[in-house]
């Protein structure tokens, strides 16, 4: 099997830069959305409801956080199996 080469590297770890960005500002619009849902309906949910809003919240940033460490530590570690300095 062919190694990849210093620029194949490099535009991988770009793409998984813009994922990352990508998947920043979608957890930051959920995160706003969340709060302003919670705070305008605060009196009009019901505690079950809210419940459900809160489990759905923290399991959208636990998958957030899983895709992120994945398209994260992915690359760097592909990186620096296969790119030395020099």
């Amino acid at each position: 099997m062919q190694q990849p080469t210093i620029a194949e590297i490099r535009e991988l770890i770009l793409l998984s830069e813009a994922s990352i960005d990508y998947q920043i500002q979608f957890w930051l619009t959920v995160t706003f959305a969340t709060i302003v849902a919670s705070f305008a309906a605060r009196n009009l949910l019901a505690p079950k409801l809210r419940a459900l809003i809160t489990s759905l919240y923290l399991t959208a940033t636990f998958v957030f956080a899983s895709r992120w460490y994945r398209s994260c530590v992915s690359p760097c570690k592909f990186s620096s199996a296969y790119w030395t300095p020099g």
